[in-house]
């Protein structure tokens, strides 16, 4: 037992060259300090203006707690007030390099100051940090952003309906940092240009899906016909021809969805008072399995058994999915046999009718099946009005090589998802490991 505790007590042994610290352990030439005693004097922290008053053409701009995302401060929304009105909160005018940050709705989300930006005010909602010029401002934003600052400032919070950081919490939060500002500057380099990786995925990904958008809207309306189908066979284009749903390619026609499809199975849930019911066999899908979907798995199993004694059905890897109730519109497809419960519909289309195509049919009217749904507290959708929906028809052929074009590009989203997933992992690894010492950088090393 003696040598055990003293195992226990090696492990817990503090490294060489490092410090046990109210905020853990630091290296011995890092400091805790609290926030009011790096901010500037005449500038302390503060929240903004109380009553703003009402919008003001080219008034200053006033920065709310919804303006603050991501790290970013947006400006295509902001309020404005009057200079009067800012000036009477003076030391709440933003300057270059300052910091803000929600007291409420948004802990660990952090601003930073810069450009266009100088000279606008805060709101009620939020406070003002200006560091001094020893310590620098993106080391602290990345500090403060980091999941441990979160954590510290959400057990702070107080109120039970409206929970906010007060303006004395955020005065005594206290934060570790060297003391060599080029060592603050390094660190705070190598985390926003993480964060400048993550803001190019994400701005790519966003322009692949406007892009994959747009796509669909095209090749599914016959507005663009992919060349393969685009010419007849003497040569000459192919036309289009009025019709319900506007002018559409001559060669396909108007049908409603009820003319394509050959049968709708539908589900249950077997009784939870049965324990021999549930268990790792069948994948049983709900509506839930539709947000964090993944195609070969569900967030619950059930047996055969409770298969067999249920009204849920076993529905074939590669059929299409689709709710009735809640998540209106959305359409899934398994790579494995699932069962569904009742909130659920397998769609099995005729012959003339491709799987992948008309998943992403769904896709494309996605908002127009929702907005049939009816209901005060949740919306469900009949299948008759679903049946009824119109749907272009063209060949098979054509189908296939539409769903083929889109597939690609979900496939490349899917890809660069998946590397944006890395990357805010990797930044989170490196915010952990660098903003508290436990990695130095060369420069700091060699200092």
């Amino acid at each position: 037992m003696a040598e055990q505790m003293m195992q226990e007590t090696a492990d817990k042994a503090i490294p060489a060259g490092y410090k046990q610290t109210e905020v853990g352990v630091i290296p011995e030439d890092w400091v805790v300090a609290n926030l009011s005693a790096i901010t500037e004097h005449s500038r302390p922290i503060s929240y903004g203006i109380v009553q703003t008053g009402p919008l003001i053409v080219n008034g200053v701009p006033c920065i709310r707690v919804v303006d603050i995302s991501d790290g970013k401060i947006k400006r295509d929304n902001l309020i404005t007030t009057t200079k009067e009105i800012s000036n009477s909160y003076r030391r709440t005018i933003l300057q270059d390099g300052d910091l803000i940050i929600p007291l409420r709705g948004k802990v660990g989300e952090v601003g930073l100051v810069d450009g266009d930006l100088v000279g606008a005010n805060l709101t009620r909602g939020v406070a003002l940090i200006a560091p001094q010029k020893d310590y620098t401002s993106e080391f602290i934003k990345q500090y403060l952003s980091n999941r441990s600052s979160a954590d510290r400032l959400l057990s702070s919070m107080n109120g039970s309906a409206l929970q906010e950081i007060t303006i004395e919490t955020l005065r005594r939060f206290s934060i570790a940092l060297p003391i060599d500002v080029k060592e603050q500057t390094a660190i705070a380099n190598v985390l926003s240009d993480s964060d400048a990786l993550i803001d190019a995925l994400e701005q790519l990904i966003a322009k692949k899906q406007a892009i994959k958008s747009a796509t669909m809207q095209q090749l599914l309306t016959g507005r663009t016909r992919l060349p393969a189908f685009a010419l007849r066979p003497d040569g000459t284009p192919k036309g289009y021809k009025p019709s319900e749903l506007g002018d559409i390619p001559d060669d396909w026609e108007v049908v409603s969805l009820g003319d394509v499809i050959q049968k709708v199975t539908g589900g249950g849930t077997p009784s939870r008072a049965n324990p021999t019911y549930w268990g790792n066999e069948i994948p049983w899908v709900t509506v839930k399995d539709f947000a964090t979907f993944n195609p070969s798995m569900a967030q619950e199993y059930i047996t055969k058994t409770g298969l067999a004694n249920s009204s849920s059905n076993l529905i074939p890897r590669g059929t299409l999915i689709t709710s009735t109730r809640m998540a209106l519109g959305k359409a899934v497809v398994y790579d494995v046999d699932v069962a569904i419960n009742q909130d659920l519909k397998a769609i099995f289309p005729n012959s003339d009718v491709v799987v992948s195509y008309l998943f992403y049919w769904f896709e494309l009217n996605a908002v127009k099946i929702d907005d049939l749904g009816s209901g005060s507290t949740v919306k469900g959708l009949s299948l008759g009005d679903l049946r009824n929906l119109s749907f272009l028809l063209l060949s098979s052929e054509e189908q296939t090589a539409i769903a083929t074009i889109l597939s690609d590009m979900d496939n490349e989203l899917q890809a660069l998802t998946q590397k944006l997933e890395k990357a805010r992992a990797l930044k989170q690894g490196m915010m952990q490991q660098l903003l508290t010492g436990k990695i130095r950088l060369p420069l700091a090393a060699g200092a």
